[in-house]
């Protein structure tokens, strides 16, 4: 952490030993309830907490003392595949004593992160939602006007409003003060960190890409386009064909409806947080990119061909024909064989899975076991009721 991150660092809980305050003053120290260490974001064990959403939680009594002219507040989350996002759900980090001694929510409403500052200010909140499984940073900076919301060094959101602290009211960790049960924060977080000022856009990006997680470059250049371009309309043409040539050229967060761009071409194009909805991409071509935390949901996959890929730590689930009730569902259809050839598998587990007629031929079936039992033990019990 470079020296100006130190300034003004009234308290950090980065979760390596303990819930122990390492900020300036390091006279905080959490209670831990529930809550068990788990691997950080670069797979460090025991330096995260992990939360079951059910009752786990850490408070701080008393809690640090939040400036009314200006804070920040920094936190790394990653949460629960399965967490839950119905109505205001999953607290991150809170201060709400709710009828009484309410500051702050950094929770979730539905499934978008958010600032919740009930009646002293307008919610401000990320309009994308949450990625569950994925480890995201969020930010809260407070001017002594202004509420920002950042995530992974990007700023996505800001309202006016005012701050009034509250030095009595206990600082809580995955939950709200209350035992409402949908505010238990299901999954994972990781260095928290409080300042009593105002932290600019490059600190930010500093928190963010600290130990080498993330792109500096790339975020200050995306936190450039959101906060700073010129907006440029071109609507209806349709009729002669529009052919664009775009050469070094900055058009994050552009917007792109109802267009039709057969044969478009990407070449040396930084995309991360591509959003594609309602999209025809049959005979789509994709060499040497990078999708990691990527998401692909609702669909067609057939005849998709992924070559010399790394897929570590990937999550497929879901995997058929469209059920009944989906849009695409018919009846009777069935899914086409799928082909894994050469590929390093080991230590993966596949659950709840119809594996009904599969074929495996000519692999490395050491450690592999069915519902736990060796499959090495099955194959030398067949051999021997053979012989």
């Amino acid at each position: 952490m470079t020296d100006s991150l130190r300034n003004g660092l009234i308290a950090e809980f980065l979760f390596q030993e303990g819930c122990r305050d390492t900020g300036s003053s390091g006279i905080y120290e959490g209670q831990i309830h529930g809550a068990v260490p788990t691997a950080d974001r670069f797979g460090n064990p025991d330096s995260a907490y992990e939360f079951d959403g059910m009752d786990d939680y850490i408070v701080i009594q008393p809690a640090p003392k939040l400036n009314r002219d200006g804070f920040s507040l920094s936190v790394w989350a990653r949460y629960g595949r399965d967490a839950s996002f119905r109505g205001w759900n999953n607290a991150i980090v809170s201060q709400d004593g709710h009828h009484q001694r309410r500051v702050f929510q950094l929770s979730t409403q539905q499934d978008q992160v958010t600032w919740h500052r009930f009646f002293q200010s307008a919610d401000v909140y990320i309009q994308e939602p949450v990625k569950p499984g994925h480890w995201e940073h969020y930010a809260i900076v407070f001017d002594g006007s202004m509420h920002k919301l950042y995530r992974n060094g990007i700023l996505m959101s800001e309202k006016a409003g005012g701050f009034e602290p509250n030095v009595d009211e206990p600082l809580y960790i995955g939950r709200k003060a209350t035992d409402e049960p949908h505010f238990f924060f299901r999954g994972a977080i990781d260095d928290i960190r409080i300042y009593d000022r105002p932290l600019t856009d490059e600190e930010i990006i500093a928190l963010y890409t600290e130990n080498g997680w993330g792109d500096a470059a790339l975020a200050a250049a995306a936190q450039q386009a959101k906060t700073g371009s010129e907006q440029v309309e071109w609507k209806h043409k349709r009729s002669p064909n529009q052919k664009l040539w775009v050469e070094n050229t900055n058009f994050a967060y552009s917007v792109f409806v109802n267009c039709r761009a057969e044969e478009v071409k990407f070449h040396e194009v930084s995309l991360p947080g591509l959003s594609m909805e309602c999209v025809d991409l049959h005979r789509t071509r994709i060499h040497n990119a990078n999708f990691s935390a990527s998401i692909i949901s609702d669909a067609n996959l057939s005849d998709l061909e992924i070559n010399g890929a790394q897929l570590g730590g990937a999550y497929i689930h879901n995997i058929g024909m469209p059920p009944q009730g989906h849009p695409a569902y018919v009846e009777g259809s069935r899914q086409r064989p799928l082909l894994f050839e050469n590929c390093d598998l080991q230590e993966s587990e596949i659950r709840d899975s119809n594996l009904s007629g599969l074929s495996i031929q000519r692999c490395n079936l050491q450690g592999m076991t069915i519902d736990g039992i060796p499959v090495e033990d099955l194959l030398a019990a067949y051999r021997r009721s053979q012989t």
